[in-house]
């Protein structure tokens, strides 16, 4: 028997998750969870669905920061963010995860640990031995080498690469897309560039 979900958001990236759902056999979408539901067919309102227990949720918002905060609301009222792997995805059996999403042919290679929440994008690696924190999203078509370590809520754009050389990436890191990291990087910058160089986040 499917499982009812719900995707939490109205924009692209709530768009790009129901498609991908429709084509897992675990699942049966039933609405999108937004601010102003307008009484649209399978819209429903942000503030009283989350008084809500025991439903799927999962927070389909690029802002990380945000996204957190979402989750933590989501968590409190005993709901749950499940799951998310496509078929076309790759885990490999040694890998360490909880509650994630890979999307299209996604790679996770052998001895990977993902904290809950993360984001593996269409066409991403994650080389062997690598740990990522919680509520990171990978950008699609980013390769993420071998010996990486990488704190929470760190988003890495399209086409971004991390070197294989036990390279640690701080917290609340925002890698620009198409940008290489050959170094570690301290919390809260902005990296960008090939080889990256580093801005303070405010």
């Amino acid at each position: 028997m499917k499982k009812s979900i719900y995707i939490l958001g109205d924009g692209q990236f709530a768009n790009f998750t129901y498609h991908l759902i429709k084509d897992l056999e675990k699942f049966k979408f039933s609405g999108f969870i937004v601010k102003n539901s307008n009484k649209k067919k399978y819209n429903f309102d942000e503030k009283l669905f989350l008084k809500k227990t025991g439903k799927l949720i999962f927070p389909a918002i690029g802002n990380l920061k945000l996204r957190s905060k979402i989750i933590k609301k989501i968590i409190k009222n005993n709901n749950f963010v499940p799951s998310i792997i496509h078929p076309t995805s790759y885990i490999n059996k040694s890998a360490k995860y909880k509650s994630i999403m890979a999307t299209y042919n996604s790679f996770i290679s052998n001895n990977v640990t993902i904290g809950d929440y993360s984001i593996i994008g269409t066409g991403s690696y994650v080389h062997h031995d690598t740990n990522i924190g919680k509520n990171c999203l990978i950008g699609g078509g980013t390769h993420i080498g071998a010996g990486v370590t990488i704190g929470d809520n760190v988003l890495f754009g399209i086409g971004s690469s991390v070197a294989s050389k036990k390279i640690s990436i701080g917290n609340n890191v925002v890698v620009a897309s198409g940008s290489s990291i050959l170094q570690d990087i301290p919390s809260n910058v902005l990296a960008i560039g090939n080889p990256a160089k580093f801005i303070k986040l405010k």
